[in-house]
């Protein structure tokens, strides 16, 4: 909710009385729906915008299929582009998705290092996720309610551009030596 995203963004930049700011959440599903979204939103140029999303994309349902990670690579370009004719590179930050373990075709890597790419490519900032691999429920994808506040702070810390496992003095989750977001299994 906004309420917990904006009390989390207050504990890291401390409560003062010169905290003035609003926080706004506009829910996609998928990448697409994200640029389309982008496209039709009214952006401010001293906004923040924080993009989490593309657990939706890397997975394949029985009624959508995956992504590949260059359409992912694409997709976020195009909103990008689209973001950075209103709002400074500096107002933009990128959170990187959380483990997938659904099915072991879903390893959430290559998306994250397109997306780390395109965030190295137009110069806006690629935040951490505090959510690791037990921390999912078992279909493998879905983030359990016990630790759904870990995404929050994620969130409000990808909004203020800190690393949230210094800031909440968490372990960052256990990854592999394949790089920085495959999960213990060998699947993320």
């Amino acid at each position: 909710s906004t309420t917990e995203l904006k009390k989390n963004i207050d504990s890291i930049i401390g409560k003062t009385n010169n905290n003035s700011y609003n926080v706004s959440m506009i829910p996609t599903y998928t990448l697409p729906q994200t640029l389309e979204k982008v496209k039709t939103t009214t952006f401010k140029p001293n906004d923040r915008v924080v993009i989490h999303i593309m657990t939706n994309d890397a997975r394949q349902t029985k009624s959508r299929r995956r992504r590949t990670p260059y359409q992912t690579k694409i997709l976020m370009t195009n909103i990008l582009r689209h973001l950075l004719s209103f709002v400074p590179r500096s107002n933009v930050s990128i959170v990187e998705a959380p483990p997938l373990n659904d099915a072991p075709e879903s390893d959430i890597y290559p998306y994250n290092q397109a997306s780390f790419d395109v965030a190295q490519q137009h110069g806006v900032h690629f935040a951490r996720t505090l959510i690791g691999e037990n921390h999912l429920w078992r279909d493998g994808y879905h983030i359990r309610d016990t630790h759904r506040h870990l995404l929050v702070k994620s969130i409000a810390a990808a909004a203020v551009e800190i690393d949230p496992n210094d800031f909440f003095g968490l372990k960052r989750p256990p990854y592999g030596h394949y790089g920085p977001w495959e999960s213990p299994k060998g699947i993320g």
